[in-house]
């Protein structure tokens, strides 16, 4: 490809459809879990609408894996949009069962979550699968790291704007129209990719028509075991896991922090906005960065910056409710939405460099999923200790986090890849 800027990614013929045919995939990806929670608060199941919600976040994560390798093993073509049909039909019967007037609960609710269950063990790897295109597609480390970077800016993007479709939605209409929609936007979007992929150039109709070129995996045991490792994996994705941990722990958190430095708990959200705006805003700088190190250092470099923004978030409490601690709390938010994107987009190119073509996308889908263990585990875990003293819940959230981010620092043993070997490992 010759266009190494954002603007001619865009317009490229290849890049381009897929661009836009995967935001439309992400958006229902966006729409069906919001959509669900929304239903069951209109109806005031509080309780029920983290239960469920966090029974989908869970069931995708622990499966991100083997959702990965049953699309690379019956292709891509085949399985995302099988996968995107059962995923809408799941979300679907979630809250049509609910709707259903029935005094035997002890049957109703665990149906309902056998559903919810099956709806996240089916989303498909929308991300997994077009980061592996532009893997396919790109001449050159610059040119990969650039539109993975476009990618992630549209992904945010996408994410940011599903709460405002869905709340809309149920204001005008019913919150059930946001979970149809995102039903048929799965379906539509992932059909629209897989189409843009077989008609695309030679390199991207073979990713779409390829099957493993691995024996057939025959058996759980085994299915899981091959799902679940590469070499470098703990290091990659441990790291990820504390990035999703740390930043559901500031939902939870930042409006005590808030409240105790300015008295107001809604400045909370305009810290939130700024982790996203600067998250987009670095990866934008990442993308155009030509930094003369590894792909392992520059991950190694975000994951201190994640680090030290924590430490930064660690000492707050104890600094006292001056001028000193809100400039404290604000550079440590965007140096936190700084490091949190690019460390995707460098996790997804060293990923194309050291894993084995036929098993990239189980392991882009495996850094997505390790991210959203993350978030899942710190609302159970946040939602905890949230009650305790704010010096107390602080410190013990970030050195989870900043524990979580030590194993960045092994990831450099398995550098050989660019330093001219051709050897790739799993």
């Amino acid at each position: 490809m010759s266009n190494r800027t954002y603007w001619g990614f865009i317009r490229n013929a290849v890049s381009g459809p897929l661009l836009g045919a995967s935001c439309i995939a992400r958006a229902a990806a966006g729409l069906l879990p919001y959509g669900i929670t929304v239903y069951y608060i209109a109806k005031n199941e509080y309780a029920l609408a983290g239960i469920v919600s966090a029974v989908m976040m869970i069931a995708s994560s622990l499966t991100s894996g083997v959702r990965g390798r049953i699309v690379e093993q019956y292709s891509p073509r085949i399985a995302l949009i099988a996968m995107a049909a059962v995923n809408g039909v799941t979300a679907l019967m979630t809250i049509g069962i609910d709707s259903i007037p029935s005094e035997n609960v002890m049957v109703k609710y665990p149906v309902e979550m056998l559903c919810a269950i099956g709806s996240g063990i089916s989303l498909p790897p929308v991300s997994a699968v077009i980061r592996d295109v532009w893997n396919t597609i790109t001449d050159d480390q610059t040119e990969n790291m650039t539109l993975h970077s476009l990618d992630s800016i549209l992904e945010e993007a996408v994410f940011s704007i599903t709460p405002f479709i869905t709340s809309t939605l149920w204001l005008f209409m019913s919150p059930v129209v946001g979970v149809v929609a995102g039903a048929l936007l799965g379906v539509l979007g992932n059909a629209i990719i897989v189409i843009c992929g077989i008609q695309s150039t030679s390199r991207v109709r073979e990713l779409f028509s390829r099957r493993s070129m691995l024996k057939p995996v025959v058996g759980m045991q085994k299915l899981w075991q091959r799902s679940y490792w590469f070499r470098g994996a703990w290091a990659l994705l441990i790291p990820q896991y504390g990035v999703g941990f740390g930043l559901s722990a500031l939902t939870l958190l930042l409006p005590k922090v808030t409240e105790s430095l300015w008295g107001n708990e809604a400045f909370s959200g305009y810290l939130l906005s700024a982790i996203s705006i600067s998250g987009v805003l670095a990866t934008m700088v990442w993308g155009k960065m030509h930094l003369k190190i590894t792909q392992a250092k520059k991950y190694m470099l975000l994951s201190v910056a994640i680090c030290i923004s924590n430490m930064i978030f660690l000492s707050i409490p104890f600094v006292g409710n001056g001028i000193y601690a809100g400039l404290l709390l604000i550079m440590a938010v965007i140096l936190y939405g700084s490091a949190m994107s690019p460390m995707f987009v460098t996790a997804y190119t060293w990923i194309d460099l050291h894993v084995n073509v036929n098993n990239q996308i189980t392991a882009n889908t495996m850094l997505g999923g390790a991210y959203n263990l993350g978030d899942g585990c710190s609302s159970i875990f946040t939602g905890v200790i949230a009650a305790s003293p704010l010096c107390v819940a602080l410190p013990v959230v970030c050195a989870v986090v900043i524990a979580a981010e030590l194993p960045a620092g092994c990831i450099g043993y398995v550098d050989r890849a660019e330093k001219g070997s051709q050897s790739r490992c799993y």
